[in-house]
């Protein structure tokens, strides 16, 4: 029998897709159920045309109150039925036993009332399902700087990795029978509501949770990567990118605000510099480890800023891509994409700082976009002392001392220029440069030599004027 196939079964062989036979089985259930959607979504989600990422909503808007058979076979001759409206045709057609499914008549006089101590809700709502996770000890929270949806207390059977995507199944599940109106669209639409309602921002949680102890460890800092005084302009690089981190972790989606620059710490390969920003995350999924970005990659887009602090590993990797898209993507106020159980897409504050670590000595292909490349030389970190320093300490005295002012960070027109001066000696070499300045270091040395562009090179030569 078609109906038993379809619901015991799972079996379509009789029809020409999955789409066709999720429309059947549901042409069957609108009949029984009278049309209910909540039943209908109900009864199919027990059946074994069920699939986990299956969404039976247009199949169940495209049922007509009936059962439709495209086409069946009677003495040899193939015919078109026409629709079946009343149970006797219905049983005329197929007499399936549906007595292990449901029993429609009792359904419908049973009133569903769900129990949570003194409270009693007859309809499913936002505060019916919040009420029934707080009993069964479940938390959904919206973690605004991973940008993730956190749960925690479900039954440790389930399997804990996919959970975002299973708990609108199994709370459907616990609910189906409990309270009428329940389906897995509007548990996915309340939990949505109820993880907003209780978002949280860790990185600044831990921040109120604790004191400075009035030590300064930002001068220890300077000396666990071997920053000199006298070299002051990585010291207010740093220094500034630190600053930054506490501003953009409070950035508002009302009045958002870009960063001004990615910290690029320069040095050889294995002297520790992914070790230094692990470290100074505080704790692991604060940040994210050898990242790059593709600016026409929406995936790496979302995982570089989906935690607070993030490593752009081997940075000249990233500027193999879109530089004009880069340049822009790393000073950007906000970031445009789909949240767990979104319907479309969100414009969320951003939230997160990048450093960059480099090995080769020139990597910018850019000088126009120099500015936002905060480079720090570092020859050597003191990897002892870096295992013992007390990274949650040097953001508690960034707050304390400097948090109130949220654009302090911004570097000045000196800094800029300064900065500027610096990663000139960092541009990659044009091709055929390097064998230039070979042949001209090699001329008479009382020559005096000097970078000018073009232009410039025309103004002080008129015969090579056009």
């Amino acid at each position: 029998m078609k109906f038993s196939n379809l619901f015991d079964k799972g079996d379509i062989s009789e029809y020409n897709s999955e789409s066709e036979a999720d429309q059947a089985l549901c042409n069957f259930l609108a009949f029984y159920c009278g049309g209910d959607f909540t039943e209908i979504d109900q009864r199919f989600c027990i059946s074994r045309l069920y699939r986990s990422k299956a969404t039976i909503n247009k199949a169940i808007t495209g049922c007509r109150g009936a059962y439709y058979e495209p086409k069946r076979k009677i003495n040899n001759h193939t015919t078109t039925n026409t629709a079946v409206k009343n149970s006797a045709a219905v049983s005329t057609i197929e007499t399936a036993d549906t007595s292990n499914v449901y029993n429609v008549s009792k359904k419908k006089n049973k009133k569903l009332v769900l129990k949570i101590g003194k409270q009693e809700f007859e309809h499913f709502s936002i505060e019916a399902l919040s009420a029934y996770l707080i009993h069964k000890h479940i938390s959904v929270r919206y973690n605004i700087m991973s940008r993730g949806v956190e749960i925690d207390g479900v039954d440790s059977k389930e399997n804990q990795e996919t959970l975002t995507n299973d708990l609108p199944i199994i709370l459907f599940n616990e609910l189906k029978d409990k309270i009428s109106g329940c389906n897995v669209e509007r548990v996915t639409n309340f939990l949505s509501v109820i993880s907003g309602r209780n978002r949280y921002n860790p990185v600044l949680e831990m921040l109120k949770k604790h004191k400075w102890d009035k030590r300064d460890r930002i001068y220890e800092l300077y000396e666990i990567l071997n920053i000199s005084d006298t070299d002051s302009l990585s010291r207010v690089l740093i220094f500034k990118w630190l600053c930054q981190a506490i501003s953009m972790a409070k950035n508002d989606i009302k009045n958002p605000y870009g960063a001004d620059g990615i910290l690029v710490l320069q040095g050889k390969q294995g002297i520790g510099k992914t070790t230094f920003v692990r470290k100074i995350a505080i704790i692991s999924k604060f940040c994210k480890l050898g990242q790059y970005i593709d600016p026409r990659d929406k995936d790496t887009l979302r995982r570089c800023v989906s935690a607070w602090i993030i490593e752009l590993g081997e940075i000249e990797t990233t500027f193999k891509s879109d530089l004009e898209r880069l340049k822009s993507f790393i000073t950007s106020e906000i970031d445009e994409y789909r949240l767990p159980y979104g319907r479309c897409d969100q414009v969320l504050a951003r939230r997160s700082v990048m450093v960059g670590t480099c090995n080769s000595d020139r990597f910018l292909i850019d000088p126009t976009g120099s500015r936002r490349f905060w480079t720090v030389p570092i020859e050597k970190i003191d990897l002892k002392r870096l295992e013992k320093f007390n990274s949650l300490q040097l953001w508690l005295q960034i707050e304390e001392e400097f948090g109130k002012n949220r654009q302090g960070f911004r570097l000045t027109t000196q800094e800029r220029e300064l900065l500027e001066q610096r990663n000139s000696k960092h541009e990659k070499l044009l091709r055929g440069q390097a064998e230039v300045e070979d042949v001209l270091s090699k001329t008479n040395p009382s020559l005096v030599y000097k970078d000018v562009t073009v232009s410039q090179f025309k103004e002080c030569h008129s015969e090579f004027k056009s």
